[in-house]
């Protein structure tokens, strides 16, 4: 009995063999690298562009808060008490900054489960 062609198995060299192989893990390490990789690259240029404009709106909320001590408050930090205004105003930048990096490592032990 003859085996219809498209029965037989294909006869490769080991050449092609080893080509096949090749071309299929490259694949394979493209599929499993690279698209990850581009997934993270979007979300970290997400991240810092989001941390560059939350900075910005920080320092630009401190330097509202230093103006509105020195004009609107009145004669109170006047004399001796000039630099109170920006006592003032790093002591409160130093608390959100401490608050920030309080909230980041609670929310960090939640995800990583550490007691």
């Amino acid at each position: 009995m003859r085996i219809p062609r498209w029965l037989r198995p294909e006869v490769k060299s080991p050449r092609d063999e080893l080509q096949d192989v090749l071309d299929d893990a490259k694949r394979y390490l493209t599929a499993q690298t690279m698209v990850p990789i581009k997934s993270i690259g979007r979300k970290l240029i997400y991240g810092l562009s989001g941390s560059l404009f939350a900075g910005i709106g920080v320092v630009l909320g401190l330097i509202g808060l230093l103006r509105i001590l020195q004009t609107e408050v009145g004669g109170t930090f006047s004399g001796t008490w000039t630099l109170a205004p920006y006592f003032l105003v790093a002591v409160t930048g130093l608390l959100a900054a401490a608050l920030v990096v309080i909230v980041g490592f609670r929310r960090y032990r939640k995800r990583v489960n550490v007691s």
